[in-house]
């Protein structure tokens, strides 16, 4: 199954209620609702493939393998931008940054080399948000020095919003005598980041054929902790830090 935080955490809990319980089919009613038509089919086969159901009680070892399971492919999803006609197994990647900025609770660590007031306004609610409950965000992107630049003027808004409320915002623009920045990346809390070839661009979230992966712990470390290098050296060059 292809899943969300929000649904694994809401099933595991369901799981981890019944064991020690008789559970049957009918005891996973609930499962259709969370996972959409037929997860309670799939959920009920799943759990019986794990070994998680014997003699009609959950069983909490083979559960918690199961769970385990679930967790690692939700930690390692494929994201996907593709136009028209074209199909990719895994989620969209505005689905993908989305779910990463919505799980940041106290860091979000972006890079896009290009960045375009579309883009922007696609993830403009989730950057909103993530600096209203207290997320320190930091940007490195290119031309950010620039305020004449279309790339300064797409996240411009954004500074002023981080202002208005206090929150903390940060950018940083690349040295370009120093070479060329061109990974893309976003870091939420160190525990999970998404990779790939997308700037959050609208071409790249919107209509492009673009591919990208989520990752969980430890790969979310080892990036962020290169990024901290990178703010560091002499590749980037500060331009604004909102005042909290």
């Amino acid at each position: 199954m292809n899943l969300t935080d929000h649904q694994l955490s809401r099933m595991a809990g369901a799981l981890w209620a019944r064991v020690g319980q008789h559970t049957d089919y009918h005891d996973l009613v609930w499962a259709d609702d969370l996972l959409g038509s037929g997860g309670r089919d799939i959920l009920w086969a799943e759990l019986q493939a794990a070994g998680a159901l014997k003699e009609g009680e959950v069983q909490p070892r083979p559960l918690a393998g199961y769970l385990a399971q679930c967790s690692a492919a939700l930690e390692t999803q494929l994201l996907w931008t593709l136009p028209q006609g074209l199909q990719g197994q895994g989620l969209s990647y505005v689905e993908g940054l989305a779910q990463t900025i919505q799980s940041a609770q106290r860091e979000l660590l972006l890079m896009s080399p290009f960045i375009a007031a579309g883009g922007v306004h696609v993830m403009e609610r989730d950057l909103r948000d993530a600096l209203h409950r207290g997320v320190h965000v930091t940007l490195i992107g290119h031309d950010l020095g620039n305020m004449s630049s279309a790339q300064s003027r797409a996240i411009e808004a954004l500074r002023q919003e981080a202002e208005r409320m206090k929150a903390a915002f940060r950018a940083y623009t690349a040295n370009h005598q120093s070479g060329l920045l061109h990974a893309k990346l976003a870091v939420a809390d160190r525990e999970r980041v998404v990779l790939g070839s997308a700037n959050m661009t609208g071409h790249g979230l919107g209509i492009n054929f673009e591919v990208g992966v989520v990752l969980g712990e430890p790969h979310a470390g080892h990036v962020a902790r290169t990024y901290d290098q990178l703010l560091n050296s002499a590749l980037v060059n500060h331009v604004f830090t909102t005042r909290v």
